[in-house]
């Protein structure tokens, strides 16, 4: 059997790296991990555009094959994988369907209206850049509505699609956590909450692909907002 590398290239604050490094490491795939700093904008180095134009992370290199775009790599090591649980990315059709559903829809609706969200109540404020209170509520608004589909999809659901967690499940929960930066209050989301728990619960190495969100970004983003 042929052997081949794989390096991925990623940082533990962006969500959708930390999608990919769990999908490696619940899987047992032997990846070298290669930091890009954003915090010093290391991704515009021109010798990482040669490798992603996109500048983005994550970036996968196997041999002289690139890929970027988190859940390209995630279906793509399905299917190359042979370690790769099935349960992540389902073969039958309807199943795969739906988490690809699942995925798209939660590009702009849940991943968009978080950040559109963080950028009024969080960053914004941070820059000391003044956001009337319209906007603010006019945010909460939509992601609040956005927040109510994922609510309704997951009545008596401990995961999106079957019984075991999904692709979907780790897209959308990764962008959630974001929302515990400002400390957002999910009292009337109890099937989300629930769903959360789950998959924390199911992901062995959940604390160890945290572990920057919550030691160092997620006290300096508390400590930042404290001033």
């Amino acid at each position: 059997e042929k052997t081949t590398s794989l390096t991925l290239f990623y940082h533990p604050n962006s969500a959708p790296c930390r999608v990919v490094w769990t999908f490696l490491l619940e899987n047992r795939i032997q990846c070298k991990l290669e930091l890009v700093n954003l915090f010093q904008d290391e991704q515009l180095d021109p010798a990482y555009k040669e490798l992603n134009p996109a500048h983005s992370v994550p970036t996968l290199v196997e041999n002289r094959f690139v890929l970027y775009e988190s859940c390209a790599i995630v279906r793509y090591l399905t299917k190359s994988q042979s370690s790769a649980a099935a349960h992540w990315y389902p073969s039958d059709p309807k199943e795969k369907s739906l988490v690809n559903q699942f995925v798209s829809w939660s590009k702009v609706h849940i991943r968009e209206a978080i950040n559109l969200y963080l950028n009024a109540a969080l960053w914004k404020p941070l820059k000391n850049i003044s956001v009337d209170a319209e906007e603010l509520q006019t945010q909460k608004e939509n992601l609040k509505k956005n927040l109510q589909i994922l609510e309704r999809a997951l009545t008596d659901k401990t995961s999106l699609v079957g019984s075991k967690l999904s692709v979907c499940d780790l897209v959308i929960a990764e962008e959630l956590i974001n929302l515990e930066l400002v400390d957002f209050d999910f009292d009337e989301f109890c099937n989300i909450q629930q769903w959360m728990f789950f998959v924390k619960q199911n992901i062995s190495c959940w604390d160890k692909v945290h572990q920057f969100f919550n030691q160092v970004y997620k006290p300096t983003i508390q400590k930042a907002r404290k001033k």
